[in-house]
């Protein structure tokens, strides 16, 4: 259903009398940024006291509103910005809005900003699908992520081709310098479904060196990558062999390198290699494993 920019003003206008709503769902509903500015809007009281007045609101589901985008008007901050300031928002889901690299920047700067006041409560970020590749946003997103007062947990960037480069003068691996400070960052969760890692040469190195050093992720989903050699595939999991004494101190529990499209052998040093595992929890479903490699594994790993 489509809501206009009037009924976003109306909807907006309920918290007022009703301020400790701490849920809303209007996800499919069309919303454009006119539609998020009247939201907005329509918060505010006439009285310009009233206006401090705190909301109670921790989650706002926009997904599927696809024709919200990074661009403002008549030189406001961008509605998703006014949001992040408006309200103590604890997780917000921008599933499929198609903020590209350009909103996802203005995004990010303005958790920094709300950072340095010590405003800032998202604890949640979900970016599936916003059409932003191998660019700032993602730079800034992992400065944010180092800041010591920080309270991100869980970071979803699946379905964005983050380590496709862009165009830029001298080039940037933003992705690099992300990867780098997840693996200094206190994040729990970190979800990177079908960002095509692994289809440039440096890419496994990158993931490599920040599992090697993370010391707080519980659980990484890297599902429909292109991991997809035996080399690249073993050495992601040897990091977690209850021989690797470097990662004593590792967190991790889940591991999801399923649908990467890796031709794997299941040989004696595999077999091996998955018992002394420490994880909790590994899906490589839905990679290449012939018949009796498939029966050999599934009859070890019951065991």
């Amino acid at each position: 259903n489509a809501l206009s920019p009037k009924s976003c003003f109306w909807l907006g206008s309920t918290l007022k009398t009703n301020p400790n709503l701490a849920t809303i769902d209007i996800s499919r509903c069309n919303l454009d940024n006119d539609c998020l500015y009247m939201f907005v809007e329509g918060t505010n009281f006439t009285d310009e006291k009233l206006n401090k007045e705190q909301f109670n609101l921790e989650r706002l589901n926009l997904k599927d509103n696809t024709h919200i985008n990074g661009r403002t008007k008549n030189n406001l901050e961008h509605p998703l910005s006014l949001i992040l300031e408006k309200f103590k928002l604890k997780w917000i889901n921008l599933t499929n809005a198609k903020i590209s690299g350009e909103g996802t920047l203005k995004l990010a700067e303005k958790m920094d900003e709300l950072l340095d006041k010590n405003k800032l409560f998202l604890e949640n970020l979900v970016l599936i699908c916003n059409e932003f590749k191998n660019e700032e946003c993602l730079s800034k997103l992992g400065q944010i992520i180092l800041k010591e007062n920080c309270p991100l947990k869980n970071i979803i960037l699946s379905k964005n081709l983050i380590t496709t480069p862009t165009m830029s003068n001298p080039p940037i691996n933003h992705y690099k310098n992300f990867m780098e400070n997840v693996g200094k960052s206190k994040i729990k969760e970190l979800f990177l479904i079908s960002c095509e890692i692994g289809s440039n040469k440096d890419d496994i190195d990158i993931l490599y060196n920040m599992l090697k050093t993370n010391t707080s992720l519980i659980s990484i989903r890297l599902f429909g990558n292109k991991i997809n050699n035996m080399e690249s595939f073993t050495k992601i999991l040897e990091i977690f062999s209850e021989y690797n004494k470097p990662l004593e101190n590792s967190t991790l529990k889940s591991l999801d390198l399923s649908k990467n499209s890796c031709d794997i052998k299941v040989s004696t040093e595999f077999l091996n290699l998955i018992e002394k595992l420490k994880l909790e929890y590994l899906d490589i479903n839905q990679n290449n494993m012939d018949k009796n490699d498939k029966k050999t594994f599934r009859k070890k790993t019951n065991d």
